[in-house]
């Protein structure tokens, strides 16, 4: 059993919900996201560096883009991708009726 297994356990959270579910498959897509921008970056050759020199951000804000400890607005992922040359599309999934 993992930690977050524990600690849902400890706070009484049914893993099972639709409601946790849906958190859960957010996160999951959010961790997605953040790998594919860093390996994006690293195919196409930009280094951290160069992204923190294109948006004039230090390059701890673009790492934590990347590991997930910064939490970017929507202007922030434009500003992320032009330095990196890329393009985020956003997906809108309605609630399951």
């Amino acid at each position: 059993m993992s930690h977050v297994t524990d600690l849902k356990e400890l706070l009484g959270i049914d893993p099972d919900s639709p409601e946790q579910q849906r958190a859960d498959r957010i996160i999951n897509a959010q961790g997605d996201l953040r790998r594919d921008l860093a390996a994006v970056r690293e195919a196409a050759g930009v280094t951290v560096q160069d992204v923190s020199d294109r948006t004039g951000w230090s390059k701890g804000v673009v790492l934590g883009i990347e590991n997930g400890t910064v939490d970017p607005s929507l202007s922030m992922m434009r500003r992320y991708c032009h330095a990196v040359g890329c393009i985020v599309t956003y997906t809108v999934v309605p609630p399951a009726t």
